[in-house]
């Protein structure tokens, strides 16, 4: 029961992503990232999905999305700068673990929801 509560797998030594999206209870959403999302989204009528087909729901959870990708890229700046400052006193094998949360998989089953995570992350690495 615990296992889910980590949103990182360990499989054969490698780390993978494996995020999910809750409002209020996990959803089938995975974020796509390492970190799980607890937020006021709103969901379809079934509760297992995001909803980004209703022309104003989809506003919503769109900016939403975009706002938490924007708070995920702040921690990963702050993640670097920290490391980069004290990167005498930390080992690889360290930083490989700190950072293994912001590697990118595809989210399931809507593809779109991790695009909104990594696509603030890369858009500011590129203006970095």
């Amino acid at each position: 029961m615990l296992k889910e509560l980590i949103p990182l797998k360990f499989h054969d030594g490698h780390i993978s992503p494996s995020g999910q999206i809750f409002i209020g209870l996990a959803t089938h959403q995975s974020t796509g990232i390492g970190m799980h999302v607890f937020t006021h989204l709103i969901p379809t009528i079934e509760r297992e999905n995001i909803d980004l087909q209703d022309p104003y729901i989809s506003i919503w959870n769109e900016q939403l999305l975009t706002s938490i990708g924007k708070i995920v890229r702040f921690i990963y700046d702050q993640t670097i700068l920290h490391f980069v400052n004290n990167i005498q006193q930390q080992s690889n094998q360290l930083l490989n673990h700190v950072l293994s949360p912001y590697a990118f998989q595809t989210s399931a089953p809507n593809q779109d929801i991790g695009l909104y995570f990594t696509f603030i992350l890369i858009y500011k690495l590129k203006d970095s």
